[in-house]
């Protein structure tokens, strides 16, 4: 997980450092000013699914949509979790007049970051009877999946604010001509800079989740409960 961070530390200023706006100069505006940011993590309530069989979860498994998928590596799943990630963010820009030449000097005053995984179902195949030690086994397996995504919310929820400040602060004092100037400046450099930041935290997840469903894990899984597992997987492919 250190690797893991420093790697996105270091993206999250490679991709303010590159943009045309950190470029900009600010001769002749106010200092900048430190912003004020807040991040929300959400850390919802999965909900239980047992009304897919074994064909349709395997067929969700390998659609277009896999990606919400903690894991599709298992060629019949018994089991599934999955979640839609989401960041939502807004800022305000603080907008202030050069006395000296009429320029428009604007920074980003404030930044508010929700972020986390919204809308997560564990599905349990229909096959496996309702409290059963093979219902409990792969409800055991997928919340390992559940947890670990909040650990990795948990995590940049506590990382965020201090690398969004400083990133912000990379952007510094704006100075154009216009506010419409400023504002799309600001507004295309965030918008690039949310999509990449996107990319890269699911990316991260990916890489974790794959650490679950390994093939010592799928062996545990699969003489549990007295080879029951198994012989379930075995009769749904007949």
């Amino acid at each position: 997980m250190i690797l893991t961070y420093f790697h996105l530390l270091f993206f999250l200023f490679s991709v303010f450092l590159a943009s045309p706006v950190s470029a900009e100069q600010s001769y002749g505006c106010p200092p900048f000013e430190e912003a004020k940011v807040v991040v929300r993590p959400l850390l919802n309530t999965p909900k239980i699914d047992t009304s897919q069989r074994l064909t349709a979860l395997r067929a969700m498994a390998s659609s277009k949509d896999q990606a919400r998928f903690s894991s599709t590596s298992h060629e019949t799943p018994v089991g599934l979790t999955a979640a839609n990630l989401k960041f939502d963010s807004s800022y305000q820009i603080v907008t202030k007049i050069s006395p000296r030449d009429h320029k428009v000097c604007t920074q980003i005053g404030s930044f508010n970051l929700t972020f986390g995984f919204e809308d997560t179902t564990v599905y349990i195949a229909h096959e496996l009877p309702y409290g059963s030690c093979s219902y409990k086994t792969v409800l055991e397996h997928e919340f390992q999946h559940v947890q670990t995504d909040r650990n990795l919310v948990r995590l940049y929820a506590q990382k965020f604010p201090a690398l969004l400040k400083k990133a912000i602060r990379e952007i510094g004092v704006l100075r154009v001509s216009s506010v419409p100037l400023a504002e799309s400046m600001i507004r295309n450099t965030v918008s690039r800079y949310m999509h990449d930041l996107s990319k890269n935290l699911s990316t991260v997840r990916e890489k974790q989740q794959l650490r679950i469903d390994t093939k010592e894990e799928y062996a545990r899984l699969s003489k549990s409960c007295n080879g029951r597992l198994s012989k379930i997987i075995a009769r749904a492919s007949r």
